[in-house]
């Protein structure tokens, strides 16, 4: 007896086996069973009871729904168990989802229409039983369409999000299990209604050509499509939905043959265009008043008087249609990058190309005037953050090929392979929509967007200015190598041109920051400089130009030999230089020599225009902003002749000539050459101007190193306002470049790469400090105005105050003396690309607008420095030889 209670205690031979469990889930399951049949009986009977005329609707409703909620709570449950599952086999064998409809359809409530979507979703969890049959497919789009096809009353925001998302999951089924797409896809449906519609079964050849792109073919796809424009989650699933459907049908010929020939790349297009057309046709960049960028805080900007058809860039109107709008642009790329089919893929560009290019953007920036009001600000703003987003290659290639009117045949198409006769078909009839007579016919080889560049960077609005700065940024800086040779006139640099020695180096920089310190004092260098170094550092590293040059397999960087890879296509890098009369140069450094007239906003979208230009690896920083090595003048040095002598001595062996020869080259590269002004660059001379025009201010103007030291530690975040009446008390904002709060730029990374010429201290050394401690700190000086006058480099006239306010009495943008707790006075907005006589006349600007431009002015210069030092270290611009 001890010894059996022992071994049960132990687990030993002589214990007990314990109760199976298999009897236990069993149980359960019958249990569920039996409350699963409870609750259907509920449904059919509520449902029978609702014929009669006495019936409580709204009580039979109620029960329904609890009828439903508790079949998908079982259901829910009972997939959680393993196999088998006799909830779904009675659901099963009793035709659910058509009882289900049919109660549905009895109703028509809401709420028990999205609890029957419920039970609908917990059926398909299931991958065998339901999803195959094509019946449960047609009852599934019954009760979607129900609720969506009434006509009295739009249904809330939920259930359209639970209709979408059923949905949804079945693409997402479809795209895991491709054997199901016959139930819900049947090519010739539409076909065989009408045949038994017809008498003795026969329909002409219209219906049969009809019937390829039918609803009634695949009602899921079209379904999800209808929704790809709405917000999110709404559109998120419809959009997400429809690139499962795409994706699937690579395996599937007869559903890629279907895609083809439906309306999917009709619809998309035109609702591209047609989300394109919602937005204003007239448009300014403002900014919130209460939420002031500081850069613009500290200047003369003041929100524009516009007129009453005019949207402002803040509205909300505004910012919805723009995102709706870039959403739909991201599902086109979605779409291509998605489809791995190449029929799917040249359908699509086709009608990108024929029905958004060709009828909607082209027409809005042809048709776009400077005179009007924001037309070209509109176009010019639309245009930047449609070449913002786009990062497909193809939609990238096709877009700046028809814009920039480059030959067909100099890009490449997205598929080397043959196209079906189905695509033909669908070419042949986009181009017969295309001769139709009331179709756009402007074409880009008359007017292109070059010309558009060209002519708005000379317009008279400063807001057009900047908006094609951006225009020109975003090209120079993402799709350099389709716009190298169009916007640019370069000049191809071959392998035995000269490069920048490290003495011409070393004197371009120490020139760099003898402007810098010109601009304004120099507390703080080394810190901005490093910082300056390391953005630079990013950007070239994350430069596609730059990623292959510095993925050679050999690690070094051999100029005019790496490769692009754009696309799968590994294209060669042309090395080129920018010609001294390019276009668009000589406007930069026109812009460049208004620098300080210029709003804060031209200003940083030109210094981020010319900073895209020096971030390219394969643009020399040579002829453009540096002094081109053929210009280099040196003195005779003696060195010279007694190196050669030692190097033709015939005493001397082979081997010690050759380190004779390389230790005269080391000395001639790093001999400091000089140069001819003919030989400096035209930006370069603008940047000399500048910064003397500035150092005579800094004479002339009472604290003016004083107000820049405590702009500049502003700008920063650095520095706290105080609470005065002066302009310090206004918010401060993050530092950074850019002073667009609703379309922001984040940073890339990347590996700091030190410089090859030592410490930025080097070039710093021995540059006395202000004294900005015995300086008077005057913040009335900040509002006084100064007399510039325009395109030449005179000193400016400080008024007195009185003076001052009398001209503000006089102007349209009155800043007196009194009202010195607002700095945001009216900026002049001087005209620019008129008469002689426009451009000769003076332009009244105040010191506080002065201090934040020399401000952008210097760290612009800093940059400069940076990034032709890290170019010399990372892409060996520099000869050591």
């Amino acid at each position: 007896m001890l010894s059996t209670t022992w071994a049960r205690l132990v687990g030993g031979i002589g214990a007990s086996p314990p109760p199976p469990r298999r009897d236990a889930q069993q149980q359960r399951k019958e249990q569920c069973l039996v409350r699963f049949k409870r609750a259907y009986s509920q449904l059919v009977q509520s449902w029978r009871r609702s014929s009669t005329a006495s019936a409580d609707v709204t009580a039979l409703i109620e029960l329904v729904r609890v009828a439903l909620e508790r079949l998908t709570s079982i259901l829910q449950e009972e997939a959680r168990t393993p196999n088998p599952h006799p909830c779904l086999a009675f659901a099963s064998e009793h035709d659910l989802p058509a009882t289900t409809l049919k109660v549905a359809k009895a109703f028509r409530d809401e709420c028990l229409t999205r609890a029957a979507i419920s039970l609908y979703g917990a059926l398909i969890e299931d991958e065998d039983e339901f999803l195959q049959d094509a019946d449960f497919a047609c009852s599934l789009m019954d009760l979607t369409d129900l609720e969506l096809g009434r006509n009295v009353v739009e249904p809330s925001v939920e259930t359209k999000t639970a209709i979408v998302e059923l949905r949804f999951e079945v693409a997402a089924k479809i795209r895991l299990q491709p054997e199901i797409l016959p139930a819900w896809f049947r090519p010739g449906s539409a076909l065989r209604m009408q045949s038994n519609s017809s008498p003795n079964g026969i329909s002409n050849s219209r219906d049969v050509r009809g019937s390829s792109s039918s609803k009634d073919d695949f009602p899921l796809f079209f379904s999800l499509l209808d929704y790809v424009h709405s917000e999110s989650p709404i559109g998120d699933f419809a959009r997400t939905g429809l690139l499962y459907i795409i994706e699937a049908a690579s395996s599937v010929p007869e559903l890629e043959r279907w895609v083809v020939e439906s309306d999917l790349a009709t619809l998309m297009a035109s609702g591209l265009g047609a989300l394109y057309s919602q937005l204003n046709r007239k448009l300014v960049v403002s900014f919130p008043p209460d939420d002031l960028p500081t850069v613009l805080a500290f200047s003369d900007y003041l929100e524009p008087v516009v007129a009453v058809d005019t949207q402002f860039s803040t509205s909300p109107e505004f910012r919805q249609h723009m995102s709706t709008f870039l959403s739909d642009l991201m599902l086109w790329q979605d779409v291509l990058e998605h489809s791995p089919s190449g029929e799917i893929k040249r359908t699509l560009l086709d009608h990108f190309e024929i029905l958004f290019l060709k009828q909607v953007l082209y027409p809005s920036l042809l048709e776009s005037s400077d005179l009007d009001g924001g037309s070209s600000v509109a176009a010019l703003t639309y245009l930047h953050r449609i070449l913002d987003s786009l990062q497909h290659q193809d939609l990238i290639r096709l877009t700046l090929d028809y814009l920039l009117a480059i030959p067909r045949h100099n890009s490449v198409t997205p598929t080397s392979a043959p196209p079906s006769p189905s695509a033909l078909k669908r070419r042949r009839t986009l181009d017969s929509v295309n001769q139709r007579p009331d179709v756009f016919k402007a074409s880009p080889t008359l007017f292109n967007l070059v010309d558009l560049i060209t002519t708005s960077l000379q317009s008279t609005h400063q807001q057009t200015v900047t908006a094609t700065l951006k225009v020109v940024s975003v090209l120079l800086g993402r799709h350099h190598q389709s716009t190298a040779s169009t916007i640019q006139r370069t000049i191809p640099a071959s392998l035995q041109s000269p490069r920048r020695t490290i003495g011409a180096h070393q004197k371009e920089m120490n020139e760099l920051v003898s402007l810098a310190r010109a601009v304004g004092p120099t507390d703080g260098f080394d810190e901005l400089y490093e910082e300056c170094r390391i953005d630079c550092s990013k950007t070239l590293e994350a430069h596609p130009c730059c990623i292959s040059m510095l993925s050679n397999t050999s690690g070094v960087v051999t100029h005019g030999l790496s490769h692009h890879r754009e696309s799968g296509i590994d294209a060669p890098l042309k090395y080129r230089s920018v010609h001294p009369a390019d276009t668009l140069l000589k406007s930069l450094a026109s812009l460049l020599e208004e620098f300080l007239t210029n709003s804060v906003e031209t200003n940083l979208s030109l210094t981020d225009s010319i900073m895209a230009l020096a971030s390219c690896g394969c643009t020399k920083l040579e002829g453009w902003l540096l002094v081109d090595p053929i210009n280099y003048e040196y003195e005779e040095q003696h060195e010279n002749g007694s190196t050669n002598g030692v190097a033709l001595s015939t005493d001397q062996d082979s081997s010690r000539q050759k380190e004779n020869e390389r230790l005269a080259a080391m000395k001639r590269a790093q001999a400091q050459p000089s140069c001819s002004t003919d030989g400096v660059p035209q930006l370069r001379k603008t940047l000399q101007g500048l910064a003397q025009r500035l150092q005579d201010y800094r004479k002339e103007i009472p604290g003016f190193d004083a107000h820049f030291n405590r702009r500049r530690l502003i700008f920063r975040g650095g520095e706290e306002p105080i609470d005065t009446d002066d302009e310090l008390s206004l918010p401060l904002r993050p530092r950074g470049r850019s002073v667009s709060s609703t379309h922001p730029t984040d940073s890339q990374r990347g590996t700091f790469v030190s410089s090859p010429s030592g410490e930025v201290a080097s070039h710093l050394a021995g540059l006395p400090s202000p004294e900005t401690e015995t300086e008077m700190f005057d913040t009335d000086i900040l509002h006084r105005k100064i007399i510039v006058e325009r395109a030449t480099s005179s000193r400016s006239l400080i008024q007195s105050p009185a003076s001052s306010n009398e001209e503000s009495t006089q102007s349209s943008s009155p800043m007196s003396s009194t009202n010195a707790g607002s700095i945001a006075s009216r900026h002049p907005n001087p005209p620019r690309g008129g008469d002689d006589a426009s451009r000769a006349t003076s332009i009244s600007i105040s010191v506080n607008h002065l201090v934040t431009n020399a401000v952008i002015l210097q760290e612009f210069m800093l940059e400069l420095m940076a990034m032709a030092e890290v170019r010399a270290s990372l892409l060996e611009d520099v000869a050591f030889l």
